[in-house]
């Protein structure tokens, strides 16, 4: 997987401290960061300052692409914690 230029190194060392404290298991933490991932790319800026706008935007993007969707807490989650 390439990494976005957006998805920035402290960003990702957080992100997934995060998700490994959460317990999840292995394959839905790198669906998690594959998510978060194609977010960065989608937005072509960090996530630190995305919009609840941008948010939907994405996901009307991921649904209409016939992708997987991340799921709405986890996106609320992102979002209230990159403030």
């Amino acid at each position: 997987m390439n990494i976005s230029p957006y998805f920035l190194e402290q960003l990702r060392k957080w992100f997934n401290e995060d998700i490994m404290m959460r317990k999840l298991a292995t394959k839905t933490q790198i669906t998690y960061i594959r998510g978060v991932n194609k977010l960065c790319e989608y937005l072509q800026h960090s996530v630190k300052t995305t919009t609840q706008e941008e948010l939907r935007e994405f996901q009307l993007f991921m649904v209409t692409s016939f992708r997987v969707l991340p799921s709405m807490p986890s996106l609320r989650h992102l979002s209230s914690s990159s403030r």
